[in-house]
């Protein structure tokens, strides 16, 4: 029997859970009928700040899955807290309509389970769907093809970059299509409280379809960074840089102007306000990520405002979607408009120009 020290994932059909193990175990350890846990290999996708993701082959679960661990830094630290958050993350999920479950499902990457650590017990991570063959895109970087998450930045990219490496350019169906969709998820997660918080092109995978854009996908993946609102989540979330709404730019600004005598408690509140994430700042990327998929020019990924792109939205769309997009730009986060009054106005402003179309 062999023994090695890799990354396993072993489930047991006795209490139906799965647990990460990465000690020295037995790789053929037995199956239902022997009482044992059965042991699958996982095999490491790809990482970040918090975390490691896995896939696992199908046979844990009836398809092949992803599995994320939390680092052991941030287990020790915050173990508890995550336990409980994801709980109520796979809650929230259980307890949708069949309707809203599906837009949760076919939009995100939702925890959907725990993975428990196999020595301790205690809860490392959770599983996942994974992330489908059409959010990947083939790319050339230094005469090589390399294969990359479709993400928002591979379509904000200017043409030359785009038909270098053969990325179809969007279509006005094809931009409309991403930014429904787009809103709609906010949409739905907004009205059950959620905040997403660090909306960034990372987070946000985009599948152009070359022959007909009206099937153009989005995927919103960590989402385990989601949070109810008024809630404190286990771990700090930051602003992604080039994504960092006003009020927050503004705080951070008026911090590195205080001198060392400062007050206090004026340095505290501004360490907070530099930081804070809710559904107004929700509001302002999702409307910067807008402003930048209209932009026509180059530099899309990192421009703050653009009259091309409005003026692109007026032809597009219309212009009372125009007007609440800039609103949602707005320095004042109290004269941003709410996500359902966007995708409203969106839906309204689509079948008013379908309709005019087929007159």
């Amino acid at each position: 029997m062999s023994k090695e020290r890799v990354t396993k994932i072993l489930f047991s059909a006795k209490d139906k859970k799965a647990y990460f193990h990465t000690g020295s175990i037995n790789t053929s350890a037995g199956d239902d009928a022997s009482g044992e846990p059965m042991v699958y290999s996982a095999k490491k996708l790809g990482g970040g700040g918090t975390g490691k993701v896995f896939k696992i082959p199908a046979g844990v679960f009836p398809i092949p899955i992803a599995i994320k661990r939390y680092s052991d830094k941030i287990l020790s630290e915050n173990g508890a807290a995550i336990d409980s958050y994801l709980r109520s993350l796979i809650d929230f999920r259980k307890k949708l309509s069949d309707d809203t479950q599906r837009v949760i499902d076919n939009f995100t990457l939702w925890p959907q389970r725990l993975v428990y650590d196999y020595e301790s017990g205690k809860t490392s991570g959770f599983t996942m769907q994974l992330i489908p063959d059409l959010f990947y895109t083939t790319i050339k970087i230094a005469g090589e093809e390399e294969k990359k998450e479709s993400n928002l930045d591979f379509v904000l990219h200017g043409a030359g970059f785009r038909k270098k490496h053969g990325l179809p350019a969007l279509t006005a169906k094809g931009r409309a299509k991403i930014v429904y969709d787009f809103l709609r998820v906010v949409s739905v997660l907004h009205s059950h409280d959620y905040v997403l918080g660090d909306l960034s092109p990372k987070n946000l995978l985009i599948a152009v379809d070359k022959s007909n854009q009206s099937k153009n996908r989005i995927l919103f993946i960590d989402t385990d960074s989601y949070r109810k609102r008024g809630s404190i989540h286990p771990l700090q979330q930051l602003h992604t840089p080039d994504w960092i709404p006003p009020e927050c730019q503004r705080a951070s600004e008026e911090l590195n102007k205080l001198t060392p005598n400062a007050n206090p408690n004026q340095i505290a509140r501004l360490k907070v306000d530099m930081f804070i994430q809710n559904q107004y700042t929700d509001v302002y990327k999702v409307c910067l990520a807008v402003i930048r998929l209209y932009h026509d020019g180059d530099h899309a990924s990192i421009i703050m405002e653009s009259e091309s792109a409005v003026e692109r939205l007026r032809r597009d769309i219309g212009d009372e979607f125009a007007h609440y997009v800039s609103r949602g730009l707005s320095e004042n986060p109290d004269d941003r408009p709410a996500i359902g009054n966007l995708i409203a106005c969106l839906s309204n402003s689509l079948h008013a120009k379908q309709k005019k179309v087929s007159n």
